[in-house]
């Protein structure tokens, strides 16, 4: 069993080769600081190897509660393909809203053209009735008239054949039948969304809302898509009235 000394080099230099007494410093003598333990072996065990110790597993616990990694981190597989897939649709759906709305303004334009080729024909069926009615008795205006109505008949068939017009009603409608399916994963995207992204870009936060219908989009989507009063809301389709700003308290 070990035993508790301490060292012989402390006591008054008894080890020391200078035997002057009357030269002796303070230089032989050893300030106690840590005491040591004899073993049967003769070896000095100092005894701040248990404190080293006990400080290492010390810092060891440290280490471990201030460490807050989480370690590698590896994606779940299906939430890793149904963000890939969300991210391709997002990216299909703006396309498809780029399109719809230039489809839209091209469908409008056909529209007003059609509007317009209808007062036209109006306008030569009341031509061609005062014609007939006034010069229908007239042998020498008779051909004239004819030739007249001919070219009336020609004018109207080629109305009749618009083709631009259903060209372009045809692409705004298969556009805006996409449209209803994205968005309607627009809404299961937003169903608990409480915060104030655009549900167009899906980046910015809104700052924008449409009078009357309430739908609210980004600035940057509003210059993008070059949203305007009289346009209809992308969300609803509704007419737009005008675009308001939104502010926060």
């Amino acid at each position: 069993m070990s035993n508790l000394y301490y060292s012989p080099e402390s006591i008054g230099g008894i080890y020391a080769n200078d035997t002057n007494d009357t030269n002796m410093t303070n230089d032989y003598f050893f300030t106690i600081e840590e005491p040591i333990i004899y073993n049967s072996s003769e070896q000095y065990i100092v005894n701040n190897d248990v404190t080293n110790n006990i400080n290492n597993i010390k810092n060891d616990l440290l280490t471990e509660l201030m460490n807050n990694s989480i370690g590698d981190f590896e994606m779940d597989p299906e939430v890793k393909k149904f963000i890939e897939n969300s991210s391709g649709i997002i990216i299909k759906y703006k396309n498809e809203q780029k399109k719809m709305l230039e489809y839209e303004k091209i469908y409008n334009t056909e529209l007003n053209n059609t509007n317009n080729s209808i007062k036209s024909l109006v306008a030569y069926s009341d031509i061609a009735k005062k014609l007939e009615t006034e010069y229908v008795n007239s042998s020498d205006s008779k051909q004239n008239i004819t030739n007249i109505l001919d070219n009336i008949n020609e004018i109207v068939d080629k109305m009749k054949d618009n083709k631009k017009l259903n060209d372009a009603k045809d692409n705004f409608f298969n556009s805006k039948k996409k449209m209803l399916s994205y968005i309607q994963f627009v809404k299961f995207m937003n169903k608990d969304n409480l915060g104030s992204t655009c549900s167009i870009c899906f980046s910015n936060q809104v700052n924008h809302y449409i009078n009357p219908c309430g739908h609210t989009l980004c600035s940057s989507c509003i210059s993008k898509l070059n949203v305007k009063s009289l346009d209809n809301c992308m969300f609803c389709r509704k007419q737009i009235i005008s675009i308001n700003s939104l502010y926060y308290i």
